[in-house]
């Protein structure tokens, strides 16, 4: 009866070592992959270098006939001189389905800098909005406009559509909560009362230039959280003034099929990137398989070597069991599964479980079980 319980206090204090181990490895791949999340959302809250080639520039608009024929609800390209703001504009069917989705419409926490459902491009006031990111991103840079010594450096910007440019006068800077209707009831805002939209910009604003000598079409809100209220709001107005030399530039647009072909590229490249992942349990099993041939504590005892097998299969044989070979060829196998995981895998794409690779990883590990359970654990390990 002793024996049978020391034999279960054995096992059971194998196993709780074993479960320490995976719960170890579990931990430090979950905290690779939280590293990774975070690095990921900061690298996706920028355009991309080849998104950004296709930014309208002051002698050629023809890259936003491109990101339309991709995606027909971007409206404008948004840009506000010496800060980070540039992005296109998208406009949803509401104010919720751009929030957490980018311009190809695929989610994303980031979201995208999106127009209020309830405008048009011809209204008399704009509303647009974007998540404040501290790392700058989308909307970022709107809180630096709370300074006034700031929204008095940095006063101009450009609004680019499909067929006008328009400049940017900033003039003032709010901070509200996301109720107040005066900002955000947008469809109200009429000529006959946009004065009333001035006033409330004046008396409140936290930095305020006067507007009331200077001639202007529309005016635009551009929204994000604040943390300074309770559902907080910055937000910053400007003034457009359409510019009228846009129209000779407007002329030399695309044709339709060369707007297309732009089109199809941005998609194909965006569908290649969003293709490429790598593979959690590919890792795992890279892990698992050090795991194996490293003398971890007293957990691994594998290189305390017998001299031979004469106690496992009788005084009579005499061959010399090649334990040393067996550990070369588990190292062997592993800086292979090494080398492939480096080649394949590129952990600045999103994670995902498996991919193509994943069946080579498992081979390379049920090797490496094999060899440990049938070339080691069939006798015991002692020393000698």
């Amino acid at each position: 009866m002793l024996l049978f319980f020391g034999r279960m206090a054995r096992l059971g204090n194998r196993f709780l070592r074993f479960l320490g181990a995976l719960i170890t490895v579990f931990l430090s791949v979950s905290c690779i992959y939280i590293l990774y999340d975070a690095s990921y959302f900061r690298s996706t809250t920028y355009l991309s270098r080849d998104l950004m080639a296709y930014a309208p520039k002051e002698d050629d608009l023809t890259g936003l006939d491109a990101l339309y024929a991709m995606n027909e609800d971007i409206r404008f390209w948004l840009e506000i001189d010496g800060t980070d703001i540039s992005f296109p504009v998208v406009q949803g069917m509401d104010d919720l389905y751009y929030a957490y989705r980018d311009i190809y419409r695929q989610s994303n926490l980031a979201g995208s800098i999106y127009l209020s459902s309830q405008n048009r491009m011809n209204d008399i006031y704009l509303c647009v909005y974007g998540h404040h990111l501290e790392n700058g991103g989308r909307f970022g840079d709107l809180d630096k406009f709370e300074d006034e010594g700031f929204l008095l450096e940095h006063q101009t910007g450009t609004i680019t559509t499909l067929d006008k440019v328009y400049d940017l006068h900033i003039f003032a800077c709010v901070i509200t909560d996301a109720y107040n209707s005066m900002v955000y009831d947008v469809s109200s805002r009429t000529e006959n009362n946009i004065g009333e939209l001035e006033t409330f910009i004046e008396n409140n604003a936290v930095g305020y230039i006067d507007i009331s000598t200077l001639p202007y079409d529309q005016i635009i809100a551009m929204s994000t959280c604040s943390d300074a209220i309770t559902n907080g709001r910055t937000v910053l107005f400007a003034t457009l003034t359409e510019r009228q030399e846009a129209e000779e530039k407007a002329a030399a647009r695309l044709s339709d099929q060369e707007a297309g072909d732009a089109a199809r590229r941005i998609a194909e490249y965006h569908d290649e990137v969003s293709l490429r992942r790598w593979s959690v349990l590919n890792l795992l099993t890279l892990l698992l398989g050090a795991y194996l041939i490293l003398p971890i504590g007293s957990i691994r005892k594998k290189y305390r070597f017998p001299v031979s097998l004469r106690k496992v299969f009788g005084r009579k044989r005499k061959i010399r069991f090649p334990l040393r070979r067996l550990c070369i060829l588990e190292v062997l196998i592993l800086c292979c599964m090494a080398v492939l995981f480096i080649y394949a895998e590129n952990l600045s794409d999103p994670i995902t479980i498996v991919d193509t690779w994943t069946p080579y990883f498992l081979l390379g590990l049920g090797i490496l079980i094999t060899v440990d359970i049938f070339g080691f654990s069939s006798f015991r390990f002692r020393r000698t």
